[in-house]
């Protein structure tokens, strides 16, 4: 039984059920953010499809372990990251129950955290998994790159605090209805208050404030509406301080993005190479009847066997292997230079004998 078990959840078709069982899980959590304000109080249709996906996941987990084994399941990382999902899943559940009666809980915080489970589609496939790893190895190089966007950050944040402090504030458009030029008139929804009109926050006023205006610049959420708001407040040259933000910052993105790319790119390389260097050791040998005479753990047969062993690596072996483009070249031009020679020997050697005959003539 364990092992039709331990067949089934390492089949593909396996992993594709369970992928699929969280990508409808996701379209469950973006209706549910949708049509619930409030996470915590879902909807009876919501809540039930909720409940069916934490015992799914859960099913798989139990059959996981009960066809790995504990021993082996415990020992892959990626098994660990699935049952804490779970366990933190079945956590928030228990806290949504209790937190549904007449007192409340603090463990229904844990609500909040299930859209965690999504990020199980990286431990499906190992392509998404070396996305991560990706990640994770181009960290060091990451952390010289934030220290330069923070310094970059904090030098626009100082011009911006000089120039742009103090000048928006709640309604800072209202009495300009009637003088505001047609291009800016937008700017009184956005400044006013009400509902959405909230973008007064989204100042110069101090450090941390500039810090989330550049933030949001950065990201390109309606930067256009801060700026056009400097601008009228500032006049057209207040364009040119965003238009410069903005260039340098798409260029230290792009940095970034760069060198995610490389370690990803760097990392398939070495673990190619490393396959590539691990096949190395194999190699098949053709057996005889009477050489297996000299091998009694080897099966005894009367036709010919084939045996693959293993041995240890060669210096030889990685050079074949790191140069395998560059030999048939270098083999080509070898047996061009002894053709050459032994083509540069005949005509020397016809040439002693033409002056050997010629000597004995004279």
């Amino acid at each position: 039984m364990g092992k039709l078990v331990q067949r089934i959840v390492e089949h593909d078709y396996f992993q594709y059920l369970v992928g699929f069982i969280i990508l409808c899980n996701l379209v469950a959590l973006i209706f549910e953010a949708v049509y619930t304000t409030d996470p915590v109080k879902q909807s009876h249709l919501f809540r039930t499809v909720d409940d069916i996906f934490l015992i799914l996941y859960s099913i798989e987990i139990v059959l996981k372990m009960f066809g790995q084994g504990p021993k082996v399941f415990f020992h892959d990382f990626w098994n660990w990251f699935d049952l804490a999902i779970v366990v933190v899943s079945v956590i928030g559940e228990i806290g949504e129950i209790a937190s549904s009666g007449t007192r409340s809980a603090n463990l229904s915080s844990f609500v909040y955290l299930r859209p965690l489970r999504l990020i199980r589609l990286f431990a499906l496939r190992k392509r998404y998994r070396d996305i991560l790893f990706a990640l994770w190895v181009v960290m060091p190089r990451m952390g010289y790159m934030l220290m330069l966007l923070c310094s970059i950050y904090y030098f626009f944040a100082i011009i911006g605090m000089e120039v742009f402090s103090g000048i928006l504030y709640k309604g800072v458009f209202n009495n300009d209805t009637e003088t505001i030029p047609a291009t800016f008139t937008y700017l009184i929804d956005y400044y006013n208050g009400v509902g959405s009109g909230r973008y007064y926050n989204i100042n110069f006023d101090n450090v941390l404030r500039s810090f989330e205006t550049l933030f949001i610049l950065t990201v390109v959420n309606n930067w256009y509406v801060i700026m056009d708001a400097y601008t009228y407040l500032r006049g057209e040259a207040a364009r040119a301080f965003f238009i410069i933000f903005y260039l340098v910052s798409l260029v230290i993105l792009t940095i970034v993005v760069s060198f995610v790319l490389d370690a990803f790119a760097a990392m398939d390389s070495e673990q190619k190479q490393s396959q590539d260097a691990s096949d190395l050791k194999q190699r098949k040998v053709n057996l005889t009847a009477q050489d297996l005479n000299h091998a009694p753990s080897l099966s005894q047969s009367k036709n010919l066997s084939v045996y693959i062993g293993m041995r240890k690596r060669t210096k030889e072996d990685l050079n074949v292997q790191l140069y395998k483009d560059d030999i048939p070249k270098w083999c080509a031009e070898y047996d061009a230079e002894l053709n050459q020679e032994k083509d540069g020997g005949a005509v020397v050697a016809a040439l002693k004998v033409v002056k050997r005959r010629s000597q004995h003539t004279a």
